[in-house]
């Protein structure tokens, strides 16, 4: 995924980018961790070699970048693709 957290250094870009500073979204992500090993038993980057699809979401914290995200940006999938570096695999 071509946006990570590293690229976001104050809390107006976090802010723009997702709705929240970065210290809200690490306790976000604490809790989202937690949902997704309830919810599957494992971590992602396990699940995803589980699975042998091809992901270019690779752990927790880049899966709750991106759906934030989304949702704060409101693109369309095709847009969110080209903005993070995605392509839609039905094509």
């Amino acid at each position: 995924m071509k946006i990570t957290t590293l690229d976001l250094k104050q809390d107006r870009q976090w802010s723009a980018t997702i709705g929240m500073t970065r210290e809200r979204f690490f306790i976000l992500l604490d809790h989202f961790k937690n949902a997704y090993f309830q919810t599957y038993k494992t971590e992602l980057s396990k699940r995803k070699v589980e699975v042998n699809i091809g992901y270019c979401i690779n752990n927790e914290e880049e899966l709750l970048l991106f759906t934030l995200f989304s949702l704060k940006s409101g693109l369309t999938y095709d847009a969110l693709g080209v903005v993070c570096g995605m392509s839609a695999s039905w094509r």
